[in-house]
């Protein structure tokens, strides 16, 4: 389904596309150079959804997913 964003002004496949509702995530992928953010809502619920192209996830979840992570202490 073809979806027009109107925060960002870009038309999109919404079957093409990832929507991510981390937003430690989010921001962590729009400071990767090549970063397209398709769209930004909120959902019924009230949290922001960031929308990214799947290639755009496929490309950067394996380094999210291995990233050094904090350690919180007791």
């Amino acid at each position: 389904m073809k979806t027009y964003s109107d925060v960002t002004g870009k038309e999109f496949e919404s079957n093409d596309a990832v929507f991510y509702r981390n937003v430690v995530q989010s921001a962590w992928l729009l400071s990767k150079p090549d970063a397209v953010l398709l769209d930004l809502f909120t959902d019924g619920s009230g949290k922001l959804v960031f929308v990214f192209p799947k290639s755009l996830h496929r490309k950067y979840i394996n380094e999210w997913a291995n990233r050094p992570h904090e350690q919180v202490n007791d």
